[in-house]
């Protein structure tokens, strides 16, 4: 039977809220969102020049009316527009309170949700914290992007696994300053709390509408052998976006300097993932970024 995902009650997956507008996401995919826009009256919004032909945006009048100066027009309950191609910026005044149902086919809201700024908030927090940490994940999310494309995985799969990347070391910010830092090798105990955060990361991203996000974070220390944490998964169990982010995690946690020691060559970091090719990592995916640290 054909899935349906219902909303009840007017639930949104996310809201970005702002002074005087409100967005709520209703649907996504990979490139297409549909949301719905509140904004108070005598407020101006505009709409922005797309940057490629391809780019579209749909706007329907549920509720008020806007006038645009520009186009010299007014539009009220049930009127539509929308562009394509759009050369330059369009301004629009509420003449009411006003409820517009917004289609776009890019991917837009998380520029402003709610969810994802808190979430951004606390990779500054954690730079305060460890200023290796948001370094290093933002250099694993560019390296699993890389891969991801090499392997040609599908624009959600990629999308999920850009977000998972950035934010897969986020339960940092619960690990004790004290072991975070420590200038000297983990005791076992130590050790123990810091393999805590891939379920404190989960945890914190599980409100976020990207499809299995929290589960790809959870995941990013398991090994296909089983010798990883937390749960101990092998093979297929582990999902690939995790097994991305395990290699390029890996190689930049290699190579970069850590308060205990300094970061291994490029050479030495390459031998050991090849080493354990196919028995902690995927080798298709090894493959994959070794081919684009050579590229």
């Amino acid at each position: 039977m054909t899935s349906i995902n219902i909303v009840r009650n007017n639930t949104p997956l996310d809201i970005a809220s702002q002074e005087s507008s409100q967005l709520k996401l209703l649907a996504r995919t990979s490139d297409l969102e549909i949301m719905e826009q509140f904004i108070l009256k005598d407020k101006m919004f505009i709409v922005y020049p797309a940057e490629t032909d391809e780019n579209f945006e749909f706007f329907y009048i549920i509720k008020g009316s806007i006038h645009s100066e520009i186009l010299n027009i007014t539009l009220e309950d049930g009127d539509s527009f929308h562009f394509n191609s759009l050369e330059e910026v369009t301004h629009f005044k509420t003449l009411s309170d006003t409820k517009i149902l917004y289609v776009v086919n890019d991917s837009i809201f998380f520029l402003l949700s709610d969810e994802i700024k808190l979430l951004y908030d606390m990779m500054d927090s954690i730079d305060k914290k460890d200023a290796y940490t948001k370094m290093h994940c933002q250099r694993v999310q560019q390296l699993a992007f890389k891969v991801a494309m090499e392997l040609n995985l599908d624009n959600e799969t990629i999308e999920s696994l850009q977000f998972a990347a950035l934010f897969h070391d986020l339960g940092k910010i619960k690990i004790p300053d004290d072991i975070l830092n420590k200038p000297d090798f983990l005791t076992e105990d130590e050790y123990s709390i810091i393999k805590e955060h891939p379920k404190y990361s989960s945890d914190i991203i599980k409100k976020l509408y990207f499809k299995n996000i929290d589960k790809i974070v959870l995941q990013h220390h398991e090994r296909i052998d089983g010798s990883g944490y937390p749960n101990q998964l092998k093979e297929d169990e582990i999902c690939i976006e995790a097994a991305i982010i395990a290699v390029a995690d890996s190689y930049d946690a290699m190579t970069s300097d850590r308060p205990y020691r300094k970061g291994l060559s490029q050479e030495v970091a390459i031998s050991e993932l090849t080493r354990f090719k196919g028995i902690h990592y995927r080798s298709d995916v090894v493959e994959a970024f070794l081919k684009i640290l050579k590229s």
